[in-house]
């Protein structure tokens, strides 16, 4: 779980310096990993207009993760990201995070609640989808279980 809390703003971006900091800090990111930014975004849950931010056009504007930032985290053979926000692709609408990881056969699990619970490391995460057949998405609990 990379805390970018400190850097809370619409148009910030995970980056690749965030990732690599975390892994000096954590040690390197182990294969298989599910790697979550929490962005402090999701304090605005509780005010929808707030939560999707959204300008006159109804683009919203969110946190997300930097198209370097997901490169990097490829080549660690993660299982995927997920994020405390409506989407890890923040406002842009060509959603090139989601071609990136959905083309490397990788999760994506967006508005996660409560990653502010989790341990940098440690624990073990499980995403439970709901079986929508032939869906491009589902509504999915997460639950995870914390090191002893």
């Amino acid at each position: 779980m990379i805390d970018v809390r400190d850097h809370i703003a619409a148009d910030y971006f995970v980056t690749k310096t965030d990732v690599e900091q975390f892994e000096q800090q954590h040690g390197a990111i182990p294969p298989k990993a599910l790697i979550f930014a929490l962005t402090g975004w999701g304090q605005y849950w509780s005010d929808p207009t707030q939560y999707r931010n959204e300008n006159t056009t109804g683009q919203r504007c969110c946190p997300g993760f930097g198209l370097d930032t997901i490169e990097y985290l490829l080549t660690k053979d993660i299982v995927g990201i997920g994020i405390d926000t409506l989407s890890p692709d923040g406002g842009r609408v060509d959603y090139p995070v989601h071609h990136l990881m959905l083309g490397a056969d990788k999760y994506i699990v967006e508005n996660v609640a409560n990653l502010d619970q989790l341990p940098a490391v440690g624990a073990r995460v499980f995403a439970l989808p709901l079986n929508i057949k032939n869906g491009a998405e589902a509504p999915c609990r997460v639950i995870a279980e914390l090191p002893l």
